[in-house]
């Protein structure tokens, strides 16, 4: 898939919109019961809506598409920059492909991620997640980071200034 502002961004009138990025598998595979790889990775889906669910209530207007990381739209870009130097030495040293979820969730309520997006991080960090299923990097810890600049293995970013950039 070729990745552009338009392929991640979808144009709303929400006063909040954020863009998510993350190297954990969040595939939205609709699969709500028994167990294997789909219902886990449905699970981290979920897992992040309720976090989200702590601060508002979400409007998905993007569910999470998995690109390459390591295209030159991204490994180029100032959105790689922002990842853990751990997970840029495995993707660039060690994987011919990275793979990274982006999505993008509103909210009707103005400034609720907080300034700078801070309360959105700092409710994600160090969240349980399930690993082992399509992501190409080591998460280890199994969570969400968004602190630890060795580690740190999901990204928000406000809509309005997009990713790429």
């Amino acid at each position: 898939m070729h990745l552009n502002q338009s392929t991640i961004v979808r144009q709303n009138t929400f006063p909040s919109q954020v863009i998510g990025v993350t190297l954990v598998d969040i595939s939205s595979t609709g699969v709500t019961r028994g167990e294997g790889k789909q219902r886990n990775q449905h699970r981290n889906w979920e897992t992040t809506l309720q976090i989200f669910s702590l601060l508002t209530q979400p409007i998905v207007t993007q569910p999470p598409i998995c690109v390459d990381a390591c295209s030159p739209e991204i490994k180029d870009g100032p959105l790689w920059k922002r990842y853990g130097k751990f997970f840029q030495f495995q993707a660039s040293m060690l994987l011919p492909k990275c793979n990274m979820w982006i999505f993008q969730i509103c909210s009707e309520n103005t400034e609720v991620f907080g300034p700078d997006l801070d309360n959105l991080r700092n409710s994600f960090d160090m969240i349980p997640v399930i690993t082992g299923l399509d992501e190409t990097v080591t998460i280890q810890p199994a969570s969400f980071n968004t602190k630890n600049k060795e580690l740190i293995n999901i990204q928000f970013f406000d809509s309005s200034l997009g990713i790429l950039k």
